[in-house]
């Protein structure tokens, strides 16, 4: 399971990336291709939790670091669809 968050993790870093180097008219759709693999992660992390594969302590920062991602997320995709209008 582990391998398939890093594997996930990896494809958020190339999708974000390819995001960024977007023109700004595909960027947007560029930025909800991330959407499905972190709710992917998402997923797989509270499944190692009740799993106890990792600890409550673990889960709560990468639930906090996941939050936290998404509302950026959210955030630069509300920012660019406002450029866009």
């Amino acid at each position: 399971m582990g391998l398939k968050i890093f594997e996930l993790l990896l494809e958020i870093l190339v999708l974000v990336v390819r995001a960024q180097y977007a023109r700004e008219r595909q960027k947007v759709d560029a930025l909800r291709l991330v959407i499905p693999p972190l709710d992917a992660v998402k997923i797989l992390v509270r499944l190692t939790r009740k799993l106890e594969i990792i600890d409550e302590g673990a889960y709560i920062k990468f639930e906090e670091g996941f939050h936290e991602a998404g509302k950026m997320l959210g955030g630069w995709i509300s920012d660019t669809e406002n450029k866009l209008k």
